[in-house]
């Protein structure tokens, strides 16, 4: 839980004692509340949306050494169990499996316990399945990470139709169903999502053999594209280090960096398309096993099948890829022809190794110096966003918890992974000295951990039901939120002035904009539609597309296979881009909220209040305790777009008092 205090009145910020993430009082408390209707919850104080009355706070003070994140010693698997093999693991399940059928359990505290011992056997093992891809994902060329994570991915995909028919137990099972808990319902929903996925028997052995062919196949695609090098006047750079060379007024450098980018992708587009195609092949036989006709309907029916849930419909992705190629294109169109402008060319004449080229004489916006600067400046941001939040962010730099130097050999992009009973892992490619993408990033990223940590009262099995679409607001929101503090990056104002604009401009306008994500969901859309496709129609179809959008020249037609290859996220999970779409529209609301309240600290509470019903909540739940609509519609995005373009306007309107 977060808790905002004012400061007491000899100064020192006060701070409620560290608890235990979900404690044995915890453990108490739900057996204790279960059998409970909402009704009897909320005469007891205990509501769904009052999470201070029955939740346990997780933050620690500032001097401490995270003594409140250790968990106590398990009453039903031993946490120091170290796991090689899913031998050491089935007899745990056969436990909980005999007592969920055995007619011991009557009563829903009898229930809970079961609940909580197979949440403690999830947790043991997804830690050490976390470190391993961690350490994996920082280096995916070195043979003993890759050698320990596989092992883990082969236990967890022989793990899963096992909890799956432990999870079928349960909902099967009257009094689990009695529980009138409400943070229990959305669980037996999601759960009940993924039972249309329990393979039969017959079919387990072809199940775990495709998880894991997918699996390598995305190993591969990550060893591949986290070993780019592209050569700049003679010196090897990896590719967001070359990126950020684009942040210049030299239109020549701006294009010849450019085009060195596109060509290293080009040389591998081959490899990746075959890489792509065997991926296309065993998700059709993954659907197929599931009974369904194509992977989209896996996904939209339960979603679980590919490692994430969602609350939106076709249809509410239909109506938003309208709106994308009409609303956001026109925004688009106008905001690059200011930025021409601004480079002193004509709309004809804006290419695209332009979209970062600065005016003559402005200064690139470089945030930090080295990472120990980062640290300092990053944390002074949280700080004045939250101050729980920079206790966090210490922590996880003190536990080592950040891995972030650029390396050759690490994965692309950034990720987050929530770590039961532990501070979260982030992963990123941070360059030194660092450009808006990397502070972005790192920020974004927090707000994961953040919400994370926030919800850590509950037990890991509820964690692991959020929806995409949700979980992505905290860290949108972070985003712009946080950039209403760069002056603590920055100590020119005009460049902190900069910074936020290029702040809600990346959301707006931005490589990985709400745009082409619209544009990712209606290439996969098209994909999975048609399974049989060849190489060449596939591209037929994306230059089809990218016309479509508005995402085409003459210039990145060659390269127009870089516009999908490049976004890992069509490798690693399908259908997973809208989502930060319909996230920025939920992370502009929290931003229109603060911006526009005459407190903007009730409405920034608002929005840590969400975090405290992840997994216990739909996302609808979810964004109305934030203060915000769960709206994508054309009209909720014009309302937006509005917005958007009035804070742009008072950015600029500040600029023009400071240089005048």
């Amino acid at each position: 839980m977060i808790i905002r205090q004012r400061p007491s009145t000899s100064g020192a910020r006060t701070t409620q004692q560290p608890k235990l993430a979900y404690s044995t009082r915890s453990r108490r408390a739900l057996r204790a509340t279960a059998g409970l209707s909402h009704v009897e919850r909320a005469a007891s104080g205990l509501t769904r949306f009052a999470p201070a009355k029955f939740t346990h706070p997780v933050f620690f003070e500032q001097e401490t050494s995270h003594p409140g994140l250790a968990y106590q010693t398990r009453q039903f698997i031993n946490p120091e169990i170290v796991v090689t093999s899913v031998g050491q693991l089935l007899p745990y399940v056969e436990q909980i499996s005999t007592r969920l059928s055995n007619g011991s359990i009557q009563t829903p505290e009898q229930m809970v316990e079961v609940f909580l011992d197979y949440n403690d056997l999830v947790e043991v093992f997804s830690r050490q399945y976390f470190a391993a891809r961690f350490k994996k994902d920082g280096n995916t060329t070195d043979p003993d990470f890759k050698t320990h994570y596989k092992s883990l991915a082969d236990i967890k995909s022989a793990l899963a139709p096992e909890f799956l028919k432990l999870e079928k137990l349960f909902l099967d099972h009257p009094v689990f169903q009695g529980i009138q808990d409400p943070r229990f319902q959305v669980l037996k929903q999601r759960w009940q999502q993924k039972q249309a996925f329990l393979p039969s028997e017959d079919k387990i052995a072809e199940y775990t053999r495709i998880q894991t062919a997918i699996a390598d196949l995305v190993q591969r695609y990550n060893s591949i594209t986290g070993s780019f090098e592209v050569e700049i006047d003679g010196e090897a750079l990896l590719m967001s280090q070359a990126a950020t060379l684009l942040q210049t007024s030299d239109e020549a450098q701006a294009r010849k960096v450019w085009f060195a980018i596109q060509q290293v992708w080009k040389n591998h587009e081959a490899e990746l398309n075959d890489i792509f195609d065997q991926l296309l092949a065993e998700r059709v036989k993954l659907a197929a096993l599931y009974g369904k006709p194509s992977m989209k309907d896996v996904v939209y029916d339960g979603g679980s099948a590919v490692g994430f849930y969602m609350d939106y419909t076709a249809e509410d992705a239909a109506a938003f890829s309208d709106a994308a190629k009409t609303v956001l294109s026109d925004l688009a169109d106008k905001l690059d022809a200011e930025h021409a402008a601004s480079i002193g060319v004509d709309q004809a004449g804006y290419k695209p190794w332009m979209k970062n080229m600065i005016p003559e004489g402005e200064e690139p916006l470089v945030p930090f110096s080295d990472y120990t600067d980062f640290q300092d400046k990053l944390a002074a941001v949280l700080e004045a966003v939250d101050p729980e939040m920079a206790v966090i962010f210490k922590e996880m730099v003190a536990q080592e918890r950040i891995d972030f130097p650029i390396r050759k050999g690490k994965r692309t992009g950034g990720w987050m992974e929530d770590v039961p009973g532990e501070l979260p892992y982030i992963l990123m490619n941070g360059k030194e000295p660092g450009n808006m993408a990397t502070l972005v990033t790192l920020t974004h990223e927090m707000g994961h951990a953040a919400s994370f940590m926030a919800a850590s009262h509950v037990p890991f099995l509820f964690r692991m039901i959020f929806t995409m679409e949700m979980a992505e607001v905290p860290s949108k929101a972070m985003e712009l939120i946080g950039s209403l503090h760069w002056d603590q990056v920055y100590d020119d104002p005009k460049q902190a002035l900069h910074a936020k604009k290029q702040s809600i401009l990346r959301i707006l306008r931005g490589d990985r904009g709400m745009k082409y994500l619209s544009f990712v969901d209606s290439f996969q859309n098209w994909v999975y539609d048609n399974p049989g496709h060849t190489q060449e129609q596939r591209h037929a179809k994306v230059l089809e597309l990218l016309e479509e959008y508005g995402l085409v020249s003459d210039e990145t037609r060659e390269f127009a296979a870089q516009q999908w290859q490049g976004l890992g996220h069509i490798y690693r999970y399908p259908y997973y881009a809208l989502q930060y779409a319909f996230a920025s529209l939920g992370a502009l609301q929290v931003f229109k909220n603060v911006v526009e309240s005459y407190d903007p600290e009730v409405e920034l509470q608002k929005f840590i209040n969400g975090f405290h019903q992840i997994g216990t909540a739909t996302s609808q739940e979810i964004f109305a305790a934030m203060g915000i609509e769960f709206d994508f519609s054309k009209d909720k995005i014009q309302e937006l777009v509005a917005f958007a373009e009035t804070y742009l306007e008072s950015l600029d309107q500040e600029l023009a008092a400071l240089e005048s």
